[in-house]
């Protein structure tokens, strides 16, 4: 779903998912890369049908089923951990 609509962008791109990059600790999972003129956009999708709520600073996120919170990792530090001080959102 996410791919398809960047496909619909209006301008020349190339998108790779799934991308797996070595590490000091081992290895790494990129969901989405996209590469275009204008940049290379690293892409964290997840998959939830409910509301998410966090913000860029917060370690966690939550997400509520059933009225239930679910915390998770901060997609955005979880991809600054990857990049560290080249990362910008």
């Amino acid at each position: 779903m996410v791919c398809n609509a960047l496909d619909r962008l209006p301008f020349y791109k190339r998108i790779l998912t799934n991308v797996y990059l070595p590490t000091q600790r081992g290895s790494t999972e990129i969901d989405i890369l996209l590469f275009s003129a204008r940049g290379i956009y690293v892409i964290e999708n997840k998959n939830y049908s409910t509301s998410v709520y966090g913000n860029t600073k917060s370690q966690n996120w939550t997400a509520y089923y059933s009225g239930q919170p679910y915390p998770f990792y901060n997609p955005v530090l979880q991809n600054k951990g990857r990049f560290g001080k080249n990362f910008y959102f």
